[in-house]
Parts: structure tokens; sequence; C-alpha cells
């Protein structure tokens, strides 16, 4: 019986008998998350350090300020928005009809 390490091996019993293969292993591989977010008791692990980062930035330290920058919208005062992106993806939402467009 030949078997490949990390692979099953398949015996097919019964009147037809075949001899043993080896089945790959399908699905992608597992992914490897090495930045944790070290704020009290958060368990979030991230790929990449700037996704770390961002994280920190909007959970934990609650940064915001960005404004919308159309007079008269409810998200032209207050509080804001703690990301860049999310101030462009409003604009593009709810502001499409003044030519702002998803990038």
């Amino acid at each position: 019986m030949t078997t490949s390490p990390g692979f099953p091996t398949v015996v097919h019993t019964g009147p037809t008998a075949l001899p043993p293969t080896t089945i790959a292993a399908s699905g992608p591989a597992p992914t490897i998350h090495l930045h944790r977010c070290s704020f009290g008791t958060c368990t979030k692990r991230f790929k990449r350090p700037t996704d770390l980062a961002r994280h920190q930035y909007t959970v934990h330290l609650n940064m915001t300020g960005r404004l919308c920058p159309i007079a008269g919208c409810p998200k032209s005062q207050g509080r804001g928005y703690s990301r860049a992106d999310k101030v462009t993806e409003h604009l593009w939402k709810k502001h499409g009809d003044l030519g702002y467009r998803k990038a």
C-alpha cells in the first residue's frame, strides 16, 4: 500500500475491490494571522499590520472627525467617520447625483 504524507488513503472493499488510492485534500490552505490586537481582551488577529492598525484606530481609539464635504448632509457635522475610505463610500452612495462615483 502506497501513501503520501498529508493525504488520506482510501481502501475499496467488497466484491470489486480495487487497489488502495490516495485522494488529495481539497479546500484552501488555512490562513495564518500573525498580527494580534493587544488592546484589553480583544482577540482579533490580522494578516497585515496595516489591517491591525486600522482596527485599533477605528475600534479601540475611536478616531473620528472625517466629515462629508457636502453642506446640509447629516454626515457633514457631528462625529463623522473614522476612516477616509468610509467618507469616499458615503459620497458615491449618497451623493452619486452630484457626480461622485465608485472608484
